[in-house]
Parts: structure tokens; sequence; C-alpha cells
């Protein structure tokens, strides 16, 4: 076989392989940063998720600051005035965010448990409506209600923007001394806050005349 023949092919195959392993090292060049690559956007997905976790929580937090989201307003019972004639009412607020646009209606019914509960006055038609603004922590606001009678319910119907609540009050007086239970429902009739004087009247079933018609069990105040 001609020398100069076999040398072309050697030539041939030296080439082939080369140019092998030339694609070969380039291939794994090209998969090497192609992994880097995916790495890399990976590593700046996971980041930008972060900060849009982190925005999300701050544009929520910001919402609830503006709405009150999680705050809800409250009375409380203070002193009394002409021998108890007259109550003090104290609204406050519980939560972290200030309550915007805060409104009241506040129904005072005196002898309830002889009252009917379907009575229209309980729902606050034609009661007046008072603005308490803008209801922020340790801040607090007082109104008199009249307690002439040895028991007073007070009904007190809050509204912020879209949040609506209902707080039930139910004063006894006996020899100057004064009971109350107070609880305060959303909406929905959720229990917020409900409490209970010790030795509040009540049957021995341990229900607590709320109208004539109605009571509560005092396992519901607890």
């Amino acid at each position: 076989m001609n020398i100069y023949y076999i040398l072309t092919i050697l030539c041939t195959i030296a080439t082939m392989l080369f140019s092998y392993l030339a694609a070969k090292q380039d291939g794994q060049e090209t998969e090497e940063k192609l992994n880097q690559t995916i790495k890399d956007q990976a590593s700046e997905i996971k980041i930008l998720n972060t900060k849009n976790i982190e925005l999300s929580k701050s544009i929520i937090k910001r919402t609830d600051q503006i709405t009150g989201e999680g705050s809800f307003p409250i009375a409380n019972l203070g002193g009394g005035q002409d021998n108890g004639n007259q109550t003090q009412i104290v609204i406050g607020m519980l939560g972290e965010f200030a309550i915007p646009n805060l409104t009241a209606k506040f129904v005072v019914i005196p002898d309830y448990s002889k009252v009917n509960g379907m009575d229209l006055r309980i729902l606050g038609i034609g009661a007046e409506t008072i603005s308490l603004g803008t209801l922020r922590k340790s801040e607090m606001q007082s109104f008199l209600v009249e307690t002439k009678t040895n028991e007073t319910a007070v009904l007190i119907y809050f509204k912020s923007d879209n949040h609506l609540w209902t707080q039930s009050i139910r004063i006894k007086k006996d020899n100057n001394i004064r009971k109350s239970i107070r609880y305060i429902q959303d909406q929905e009739g959720k229990y917020l806050f409900k409490t209970v004087d010790d030795n509040f009247p009540m049957d021995g079933n341990g229900d607590i005349a709320l109208w004539e018609n109605s009571s509560i069990n005092i396992k519901e105040l607890k």
C-alpha cells in the first residue's frame, strides 16, 4: 500500500478525532455555562420572590394600618353620677391599628327584662349617630347614659367604613352596688370580648335575662 495513502488516512482520522474532541470540549463548556446560567437565574428568582413576599407583607400591613384591620372598639363602664342615675361609658380600642371614621349609636333601654326583644327601639332606629373620628391606641372617649332604673340595657352600634360591631351591656343596681355583663360581637355575630361581673343575677341554670323573652347562659360569656 502506498505510504502516502496511509499517511492521508491517518491525517484524516487525526483531524476527525481532533474535531470530535474539540466539539466535545465545546459541548462541555456550553453545558457548564448553561447550568451556571440556570443556577444564577434560579438564585435571582429566589431573591425576587423574597422581595415580593416582603413587599406584599408591607402592603398588607399598610392596608391594615389604614383600615384598622384586626382592631375593634370596646366600651367599659366608668364611674356613676347623680347618685347612680347616670353612668359613664368609656370607649377605647383593642388591637394594634387605629380605627378610622368610627361612629357610634347609643341605645339605652330601662327595665330591659320587661322589654320584648323584638322592640324596634332596640335597633336604634332614629338614634343619633355620634362621630368618634379616628380611635387610636391608648386614646379614650367618654359619654354619660341614663341609668335611673335598677336595670338598664345599653347597646352600642359601632361602624367604621365596612366594619360593624355591636356591644351589649346589662347593668344591675342593688343598694348602690353595680353589677354588669358586657360583650361585643362583629357583624357575623362572633364574640370578640365578653365578661361577667361576679354575682351578676342569674337563675339556677346559669341563664341571664337579656330581654323579657330571651336570655344567655353564663357559659357563653365565660
